[in-house]
């Protein structure tokens, strides 16, 4: 199951790397995270080993695709603070918060970790950034837990046993 995910999750990354940023150009860079779909399925339906696992993949495949330095230290910092937000929120809360609302905590933390990053390397000029940044993880959220939610509920209706 963790190869899966993980493939998944790289295909997920692959296949968003070729779509257009979902931005105005004064508001670069926003992307959907399609590759939180496989990553919440892990959270929700595998060990936490599987879950980090399939996280940093997805963070390795990020940071290959977006070849510097600095695209792997932004992709690492919102890896990062969104895979810990998604857990806790899971462990703490477990059904009683949906998978969107795990998207959406994820994606705004996310945009948290990748603008401390452009903020120590670029200084305070990104600050004005943030809302937007801050209102469109609300919207990218929304679709991507959508999305893994209508895979979990695929998979429970299959009767997908997962194995780890």
């Amino acid at each position: 199951m963790p190869a899966i995910l993980g493939a998944l999750a790289v295909v997920l990354t692959v296949a968003e790397f070729m779509l257009p940023p979902l931005s105005l150009p004064a508001l670069p860079g926003i992307r959907l995270g399609l590759a939180n779909v496989a990553i919440i399925f892990a959270i929700r339906r595998c060990s936490l080993k599987t879950a980090v696992f399939v996280a940093a993949i997805k963070l390795f495949a990020s940071a290959l695709l977006s070849g510097t330095v600095s695209g792997f230290l932004f992709s690492a910092a919102g890896t990062l603070l969104s895979f810990l937000a998604m857990v806790i929120l899971v462990r703490t809360l477990g059904d009683a918060v949906g998978e969107t609302g795990v998207s959406v905590a994820g994606a705004f933390m996310h945009n948290v970790g990748q603008s401390a990053v452009s903020l120590f390397l670029f200084g305070s000029a990104v600050l004005y950034y943030l809302p937007f940044l801050f209102f469109s993880s609300v919207i990218t959220g929304i679709v991507t837990g959508t999305a893994a939610h209508f895979a979990l509920l695929a998979a429970d209706k299959s009767k997908f046993t997962v194995k780890n």
